[in-house]
């Protein structure tokens, strides 16, 4: 939410760098290191933050603290690794574009959220991601990739004196007064209708319409109201446009909470004529 238009896809990009190698360890090293004790160290980048994340035995804490630590505030984002990341990421926008039902989704929630940052696609587009230069990046990151505004999870089988000692020890964050600060946004209302045109067998059809944020209470019942109408086999959804009709192979929906708003999504894929 707080890339513009100028540095979108900034957040997935810097994830995809994180793991190109530090002060100390090659992209290699980070990969073999996790990968001889059998653990899983990977990352994803949504519409408001960025995870990273590892999953190891318990008695390979301090080494899953230690690489996690290492790639986020030690990478080198190197220029040549960044050359060839940004061409990662085009295929990855690519990949997603020959998907008419991400294109859908996509669409859809870009209408419905008109200028608000939730608007823009996480990946970015193929101009903003080509346009970076380790400089810039390297400026996104020093602005809005800061210790305070971190999140260390744990869950599993742990000594939780062992786990914040070790959490001290490698991730050394202040202290910070109140909530995170993340910009307030909302969405502009009024209906709105978006068509793109792909050569494909079937028509994709999304509608998004207004949900509720994280921490309201609205989020449990529409959670409940979304299995009913689309979150399972006996949903209505399929078994109407489904199973009684046979108009639609996919047919379902789902519920988005983000820090400040939400979203309440229905999709179906079925052929032209229906």
């Amino acid at each position: 939410v707080r890339e513009t238009k100028e540095t979108a896809g900034a957040s997935h990009l810097i994830e995809h760098m994180l793991f190109k190698g530090t002060d100390r360890r090659s992209a290699e090293d980070i990969a073999v290191e996790m990968d001889a004790v059998g653990g899983n160290l990977n990352a994803f980048t949504s519409k408001e933050c960025t995870c990273f994340y590892a999953k190891v035995l318990d008695e390979h804490m301090v080494l899953a603290a230690d690489i996690l630590s290492d790639i986020v505030f030690h990478s080198t984002l190197d220029k040549e690794e960044l050359k060839k990341e940004q061409g990662v990421v085009v295929e990855e926008i690519l990949m997603n574009e020959d998907n008419p039902e991400d294109v859908s989704a996509e669409a859809s929630n870009m209408s419905f959220f008109g200028d608000e940052p939730l608007a823009g696609p996480i990946l970015g587009t193929q101009e903003s991601v080509r346009a970076f230069t380790r400089e810039s990046l390297l400026n996104f990151k020093n602005e809005h990739y800061l210790p305070g505004d971190i999140v260390v999870a744990c869950a599993g089988h742990f000594n939780e004196d062992e786990l914040v000692s070790t959490v001290a020890d490698y991730f050394d964050i202040p202290a910070q007064d109140g909530a995170l600060q993340r910009p307030d946004v909302s969405y502009p209302g009024g209906r709105r209708t978006v068509f793109v045109e792909k050569d494909v067998e079937q028509v994709h059809l999304s509608i998004t319409l207004p949900g509720f944020a994280r921490d309201t209470e609205g989020q449990f019942p529409l959670a409940v109201l979304s299995n009913v109408i689309g979150g399972s086999m006996s949903s209505r959804l399929f078994q109407t446009i489904r199973e009684k009709l046979g108009l639609a192979y996919s047919v379902y929906s789902f519920p988005t909470s983000f820090t400040t708003t939400g979203t309440f999504t229905l999709y179906a894929g079925t052929g032209e004529k229906q």
